[in-house]
């Protein structure tokens, strides 16, 4: 953490509800690209969508700082829908 703020190079984004944490992700930034490194969610919030709300905020901050790509890692090759990581690319691309 010490490092990504130190080096303006990341961030650590947190959503929490009451005191308890909801949702979490870490965030690269790479000129005007954001990639999104990892994502935690808390099962017992799922229905609120917090994980949702974080990365709609993440989202948000990324076009206020004029990054142009958001990069999430982790897609399925263009033209392959029966591959095992359609699904996650359906989900991304849905964001």
């Amino acid at each position: 953490m010490r490092y990504l703020k130190e080096n303006q190079c990341g961030e650590i984004f947190i959503a929490e509800k009451d005191g308890e944490l909801v949702a979490g992700s870490i965030c690269l930034f790479d000129q005007d690209r954001i990639i999104y490194l990892y994502g935690f969610a808390n099962r017992a919030f799922q229905k609120i969508g917090g994980h949702h709300f974080l990365k709609f905020k993440i989202f948000g901050r990324a076009r206020d700082h004029n990054i142009q790509t958001c990069d999430m890692l982790g897609a399925a090759p263009t033209g392959y829908p029966e591959h095992s990581l359609a699904g996650v690319s359906k989900f991304k691309e849905s964001l």
